[in-house]
């Protein structure tokens, strides 16, 4: 199955709970250095990453980048939550960080069907700022347009 469809099935599901979201975006890490495969934005001001992984060997290939290291490292510089989304039974949940929730999914009658195996724990408290939603909707508007959006550069904006 590929990631792009488990990203559209991911997205139509939150949409409800969440005031937007942006997929296959850089903007975590030193100098937007993290790409998150869906940032979503809550009605509440928190944003949440979710990973998705497609197989095992796409999860284990994960766990050797620095984007573990980030989130243990500097927790207020990233999401509230952060998510592994995967197939079913592909990743036990010892094998995640302590921080990381996971979000399993199975195909059903052509849909894709999620469900919370871990909750993730809380990085932070720290709301978006006004700069860090214009950005995210900045990055969106660019991507819908076909513009490489990821190095955007925010200026002029008060937060």
């Amino acid at each position: 199955m590929k990631a792009e469809y488990v990203i559209q099935q991911l997205r139509d599901q939150i949409s409800e709970k969440i005031d937007f979201s942006v997929n296959n975006v850089f903007f975590f890490g030193k100098k937007n250095s993290i790409e998150s495969d869906v940032i979503a934005f809550s009605k509440s001001g928190y944003l949440t990453e979710y990973e998705i992984k497609t197989s095992r060997a796409d999860f284990l290939a994960d766990k050797r980048k620095e984007k573990w290291k980030f989130y243990t490292l500097y927790k207020n510089f990233g999401p509230k939550y952060f998510y592994y989304v995967a197939p079913l039974d592909i990743i036990k949940i010892h094998e995640i960080p302590s921080y990381a929730g996971l979000i399993e999914y199975i195909e059903h009658e052509n849909r894709l069907e999620f469900r919370t195996k871990k909750k993730a724990s809380q990085l932070n408290k720290m709301k978006a700022k006004f700069k860090t939603q214009y950005t995210l909707l900045k990055k969106l508007y660019y991507k819908t347009i076909n513009t490489n959006y990821n190095d955007i550069k925010v200026k002029n904006v008060k937060t």
